[in-house]
């Protein structure tokens, strides 16, 4: 597969290298119209599979925590006015648990990225985007 120079139009190639352009794409038009670069080595191998072991982890750690509890908002206020360390330990736990997923999602895009750049960039896009959406219950599961 050859890779295209960055910012490279691929009707400015030579004609050899935009023919092999192309068809390198799954979808020669998709491939005009949405042009992606292969992102290289951001955030790294390490923080990536780091953050990949560790988020996971410490989600459902803090969810377990407060899981005596009903996850419906009142019930969180209301568990929180009788054991504000708990809760506040459990919303922690949780929160360091969501912060390591961008740089997860991040190196999972990159790596779908180098065999397909669209399904990369829009797979991480709509992945961050729920991850950082909510569910608006209250509830801190993300969902």
């Amino acid at each position: 597969m050859t890779a295209l120079p960055r910012n490279t139009a691929p009707d400015s190639l030579p004609a050899a290298t935009a023919t092999a352009a192309a068809s390198a794409h799954p979808s020669t038009a998709l491939g005009r119209m949405l042009p992606v670069e292969v992102m290289e080595a951001f955030p790294g191998r390490w923080v990536g599979g780091v953050a990949m072991v560790l988020g996971p982890l410490l989600m459902p750690a803090g969810a377990l925590v407060r899981v005596r509890s009903d996850f419906f908002f009142p019930a969180q206020l209301a568990a929180y006015e009788r054991n504000p360390g708990l809760m506040a330990t459990s919303y922690a736990l949780f929160g360091a648990g969501n912060l390591p997923l961008w740089p997860a999602v991040a190196v999972l895009a990159a790596r779908i990225g180098t065999r397909s750049p669209g399904w990369g960039l829009w797979g991480g896009l709509l992945a961050m985007s729920g991850a950082s959406a909510g569910c608006g219950r209250g509830c801190g599961c993300g969902c």
